[in-house]
């Protein structure tokens, strides 16, 4: 990601609030900093069931132009346990997972600038924001759903629309994106990282919003 489009993005915490068809399930904490040249993401939160999620660590460290380069994950679900380290170097992910103490390790060809995006740890959403920003209209990008596999997410169009809240006015854009043969769109307010999405495809609907916080529904 362009060195100019990283100067953007606003460092400091977030909240994502998770909805599943209007009901809360709980929240996500997540922390952008800028560490040593680079960025890091980290943070924390528990949904209750269906998805019955904690996330004891999410860390996933990118360097100055937003190339992965480490991700580690400490969860626990359903009784499981679960423990993800992804380190990503010369064009490849190399993974080992502990899930309940039964340990695998397997090795995905990525590109450079993959965005690390595990399924269902929202706050990996942050690095997503940043890079809609900077894609043009018809532009597309890769996105590693960790540590299954690398897909491509394409930009399909943008659009402008005004915010209006009690205390506020922000200008927000929504995007339309295609991922994995499925349609999807992303609105991002860039003021003080604010944003609303929506994720649409065959079987869930996620949204994403909320000033400095974030609320998602599946």
């Amino acid at each position: 990601m362009p060195g100019a489009a990283a100067a953007q993005q606003t460092e400091g915490p977030a909240t994502f609030r998770v909805f599943l068809r209007g009901t809360a399930l709980g929240s996500v904490e997540v922390n952008v900093r800028r560490v040593n040249g680079g960025w890091t993401l980290s943070g924390s939160g528990h949904l209750e069931p269906p998805l019955d999620l904690t996330t004891k660590r999410l860390e996933i460290r990118y360097d100055g132009d937003w190339h992965p380069i480490e991700l580690t994950l400490d969860a626990a679900t359903r009784g499981a346990t679960i423990s993800l380290h992804t380190d990503f170097a010369d064009g490849k992910a190399a993974s080992d997972l502990n899930q309940s103490g039964a340990v695998t390790h397997k090795t995905d060809p990525v590109a450079p600038d993959t965005l690390v995006l595990p399924n269902l740890f929202f706050g990996s959403y942050e690095a997503l924001a940043l890079r809609l920003a900077s894609v043009p209209d018809g532009g597309s990008f890769k996105a590693y759903i960790a540590p299954q596999a690398e897909i491509t997410v394409k930009q399909n169009a943008r659009s402008s629309q005004r915010i209006e809240r009690a205390v506020s006015r922000r200008r927000s854009q929504r995007f339309s994106l295609r991922v994995a043969s499925a349609p999807s769109t992303w609105q991002e307010a860039r003021s003080a990282r604010s944003l609303k999405s929506r994720w649409a495809t065959a079987a869930t609907s996620m949204v994403v919003s909320s000033c400095c916080s974030r609320a998602s529904s599946i």
